[in-house]
């Protein structure tokens, strides 16, 4: 692949990360209970307990730190460009990575673990971490300038299309690539300069261009239809050993990413809207079903108050079931603590006239269905509580689009159906941007805009915003 040479410096990253984290943990041990009872003895008096009591730690710290880097980024190709930003991401990730050990500390009941020595683990965690990339750039920019890590790339073509790419290429100097110049099509006169890019040749010519300069890879920017005029130029690299690959950036795609997979030995070409970062994706994943096994234990006492207030409020059952459409239109049944009286859905046709909301979506301030004890629920959104059980079963995330109605659906507009692509959630932009406020058209932007952008860190972000929507209850009806 192209990004080969990204993909071992983020291999070769997180192997000199794995080395700074073994390091800083023995450095920060040694600090602790040598270095400073030693130098400082009225301040520290004692030392450590015996290193065999710390050993734990390697299990959470390894594996812990790698995954908050992978979440937030940090193995990213372009990293090595702007490094105070590294440096703020390093911080960051580091803090959420001391939470985590103190967490499992904490449920696992460790008392042998010192603040001290944390406080220390992270300075020279954050020290050598921020070192070792320090010390990878300096070697990637010398052997850049010696030309041992590049690799050279023709592009084929002069139209819009292998300019966007020549640019493109121009642009990912981190990747190990160097733009070499434009080929003119087999019918070209005598090519001038495209945009200021320089224009070695035409397709004839490529024997002579290949014997007289260094190319590694040639790239064919040209119109799907033409490709068969470029039959020779194809042969011409596989005889020579040249990777040659065909830019599909001519298909009518402006939001999918594009994958080149293989199915059986057949090569497909695949366009997807959805995240491909399967180890993010399964990380979500764990994390609902902890924290859903979590909420489901701290919920249970004041579920079972709320119930006992809805028997007493009202006649009906204490949840409110409804089906509702999932991922890709997989349909599940939602559960809710019921807040409407029991027969709410029999009476919503007589008040369509009300509906505040555009699109297929219905709802109204002041709802007549809503019950006293209801109206708390909605404005704490503590019905929403016995969700904990679809994310416990698979059904929803804590974060992700609101499942809507099969009806809705059907009401959907052709562009609004790809929230669909991504397992709905409790909460959402939608939720912590003001909900009922936001026109329907707004709402689902929203979610196109979280499932465009999704990472780890949205996730976290948005759930952090949740706390004080909740709290305030913005936009709560």
């Amino acid at each position: 692949m192209i990004k080969e040479q990204a993909r071992l410096i983020a291999v070769a990253t997180a192997l000199l990360d794995l080395l700074a984290l073994i390091l800083a943990f023995q450095a920060a041990y040694f600090l602790r209970d040598m270095a400073l009872p030693a130098l400082f003895p009225l301040w520290f008096p004692n030392r450590l307990f015996p290193y065999r009591s710390y050993l734990w730690m390697y299990a959470v710290v390894l594996p812990g730190w790698i995954g908050l880097f992978t979440a937030f980024r940090l193995y990213a190709s372009n990293r090595l460009l702007t490094f105070r930003r590294l440096l703020r991401d390093l911080l960051r990730a580091n803090a959420v990575g001391l939470g985590l050990v103190v967490g499992v500390a904490y449920l696992a009941k460790f008392q042998d673990l010192s603040r001290s020595f944390l406080i220390l683990f992270g300075a020279t965690n954050l020290l050598l971490l921020g070192g070792g990339r320090l010390l990878l750039r300096a070697l990637l920019r010398r052997a850049r300038l010696r030309g041992i890590a590049h690799r050279q790339v023709l592009v084929v073509g002069t139209g819009p299309e292998a300019v966007d790419l020549a640019r493109l290429v121009q642009r990912q100097a981190s990747w190990g690539l160097q733009f070499v110049g434009l080929i003119a099509e087999p019918t070209a006169a005598t090519p001038g300069p495209v945009e200021g890019l320089p224009v070695l040749g035409t397709v004839g010519e490529l024997e002579r261009i290949f014997a007289e300069r260094v190319v590694d890879e040639v790239l064919f920017a040209v119109p799907t239809g033409r490709l068969g005029e470029f039959e020779e130029a194809f042969l011409l690299c596989e005889d020579l050993g040249i990777n040659a690959r065909i830019s599909v950036g001519v298909f009518p795609h402006l939001i999918a990413h594009v994958q080149l997979e293989q199915f059986q030995g057949r090569p497909l070409l695949t366009f997807t809207t959805t995240s491909t970062n399967a180890l993010g994706v399964a990380l979500k994943r764990l994390f609902d079903l902890a924290v859903g096994l979590a909420l489901f234990a701290i919920c249970l006492p004041p579920g079972l108050l709320v119930a006992a207030l809805i028997r007493l409020d009202s006649t009906g059952p204490v949840l409110f079931t409804q089906i509702r459409s999932g991922l890709h239109g997989r349909r599940f049944r939602m559960y809710k603590f019921r807040s409407m009286v029991a027969d709410a859905e029999r009476q919503q046709p007589g008040l369509r006239g009300r509906n505040e909301m555009d699109g297929p979506v219905f709802k109204i301030k002041d709802d007549p269905r809503i019950t006293r004890v209801g109206r708390i629920l909605r404005r704490t959104s503590l019905d929403e509580l016995p969700q904990v059980l679809n994310i416990i079963k698979g059904d929803m995330s804590l974060v992700g689009p609101r499942p809507p109605l099969p009806s809705e659906v059907e009401g959907y507009q052709r562009w609004q159906r790809r929230r669909l692509s991504m397992k709905p959630g409790i909460t959402c932009l939608w939720q912590v941007s003001g909900r009922n406020r936001i026109d329907f058209e707004e709402w689902m932007r929203l979610d196109l805009k979280y499932i465009d952008s999704w990472s780890l860190w949205l996730d976290l972000k948005i759930l952090v915003r949740t706390i004080p929507a909740v709290l305030t209850g913005r936009g709560a009806s």
